[in-house]
């Protein structure tokens, strides 16, 4: 792993004066203003170079100079901080350590928790289908089993969906080397994505009329949770597409997505009666169980599941959709200064289909986990946007 201090740009011009180096996640060689400190991933196909790095980088250090015919790696190790193996730690974040130990706390080694796991992007489809046969091997032997899998070269993403034991779980959580967490071929373990919920409280009548919708084509969109389709102020404004038939699986309450629709449709309802004239065109990604709150469907890739619909949504009856509002959450991975997988997979997105996406920043209830206690405790509170969508939520709950 390369720490780099100073400018990016430089580092790429001494990274350019050297052949054969590759990168884990070439494309995203590019400054950033928001990351204080950049990390590039070489990836190192023989355990003799990667030593050889090292021990250049190591006397560096001590002299300032290089070898003799090893010019380039001095340009180079001068926009460094750091060089260094990538390990344990890179690919299992602090929290999400404690966050394992918290959901295992107690369970038995033979129960099977669901992860996700990131692998490295290798460009040649070749070797990335060596490496995830790999993993998939690890898995398979200690117990485990793969769920779901994704590859998409359009923004570098490779991951795997997959149920491992909670012993295997406390050793990621302890960094053991001879976990997944010390498997070559991955980039990252975190926990599954859980949806970030939303309250209810307020009820307030429809009592206003509002003009019915127009059958145009749609040019917005809704990604959220299954809505209450009949209620008055939604029936007949929504064209729903839900091949995976999330409706049968919505047992419970539909907060969230009933909500955004009322906002997407109706703006504030506190407000005189204005609905866009246009239906909206609506993809379940999340839906209500019996208890407990709305969640993704746990059998697949949240990212690919994303990626999936706006290719559908093409294709069936969202071909002018040009705004989708995307108000949905990974409490699980909250944002931590580098781009996100999410991120990534919304921007190559948004630049192939022409869309603008609608991402909600607020209602994000960041979480602590106290290991000496296996407590969680809130951080800060959700936005004041919620009271907002609280009304909304509640006038719109039958």
């Amino acid at each position: 792993m390369f720490e780099v201090t100073g400018s990016i740009q430089n580092f790429l011009n001494a990274v350019s004066r050297i052949a054969g180096l590759e990168f884990a996640g070439e494309e995203e060689l590019a400054a950033d203003e928001f990351d204080d400190n950049p990390e590039f991933y070489l990836l190192v196909p023989q355990l003799d170079a990667l030593r050889e790095i090292v021990s250049l980088w190591q006397g560096w250090q001590r002299t300032g100079s290089v070898p003799r015919n090893y010019g380039p790696w001095r340009h180079l190790f001068a926009q460094l901080r750091s060089v260094r193996p990538w390990g344990p730690a890179d690919r299992v974040s602090p929290q999400n350590r404690e966050y394992f130990r918290h959901s295992i706390d107690g369970a038995p080694d033979n129960e099977l928790v669901r992860i996700e796991i990131e692998l490295v992007f290798r460009a040649g489809g070749d070797v990335a289908q060596v490496a995830e046969a790999t993993v998939a091997e690890r898995i398979r032997q200690g117990g485990g089993a793969v769920i779901d899998r994704s590859r998409r070269p359009e923004f570098a993403y490779h991951a795997v969906l997959a149920d491992v034991p909670a012993g295997e779980i406390r050793r990621i959580a302890d960094l053991d080397p001879a976990s997944l967490a010390g498997a070559d071929p991955v980039a990252s373990i975190v926990p599954q994505s859980l949806g970030t919920p939303i309250e209810a409280a307020d009820r307030t009548p429809v009592d206003q009329a509002r003009p019915a919708a127009r059958l145009d084509d749609p040019i917005a969109a809704i990604f959220d949770a299954v809505p209450v389709q009949a209620h008055p102020l939604l029936a007949g404004r929504l064209a729903i597409d839900d091949p995976a038939n999330l409706e049968a699986r919505a047992v419970g309450p539909r907060v969230h997505g009933t909500a955004m629709a009322s906002i997407v449709l109706h703006g504030d309802l506190n407000d005189p009666p204005s609905p866009i004239s246009r239906r909206v065109y609506f993809r379940p990604v999340m839906y209500a169980p019996t208890l407990g709150d709305e969640i993704f469907d746990n059998d697949r890739l949240v990212v690919d599941v994303i990626v999936d619909a706006i290719m559908r949504m093409r294709a069936n009856g969202g071909a002018n959709v040009i705004v989708v509002n995307l108000s949905l959450g990974d409490q699980t991975k909250p944002f931590a200064g580098k781009i996100s997988t999410w991120g990534r997979a919304l921007d190559h997105l948004a630049f192939t289909y022409g869309i603008l996406f609608l991402v909600s920043a607020g209602n994000v209830p960041m979480m602590e986990f106290r290991s000496q206690n296996s407590q969680m405790e809130p951080l800060s509170r959700p936005l004041q946007r919620r009271r907002a969508r609280k009304e909304h939520c509640g006038e719109l709950m039958p």
